[in-house]
């Protein structure tokens, strides 16, 4: 959840605001900054973060790599 992953790294949820729509986790949050599906070792930059896909089965993000 993106809830979650605010939590755990003590960010302001507030933080993606202008960005999340309707996204309740982080695969989902991703889809909203790109606009579509990202490609497996893909790369999405949004503010000061770096967020890589690791891992997919077949439409599904299973894993998300955060650099900060």
């Amino acid at each position: 959840l993106l809830s979650d992953f605010c939590k755990i790294l003590d960010i302001d949820p507030d933080e993606f605001e202008e960005v999340e729509g309707d996204a309740d986790t982080l695969a989902g949050l991703l889809l909203e900054i790109k606009g579509e599906f990202p490609k497996l070792k893909e790369k999405i930059v949004f503010s000061h973060y770096t967020f890589e896909v690791m891992e997919m089965d077949e439409r599904r993000i299973s894993k998300v790599k955060v650099i900060l």
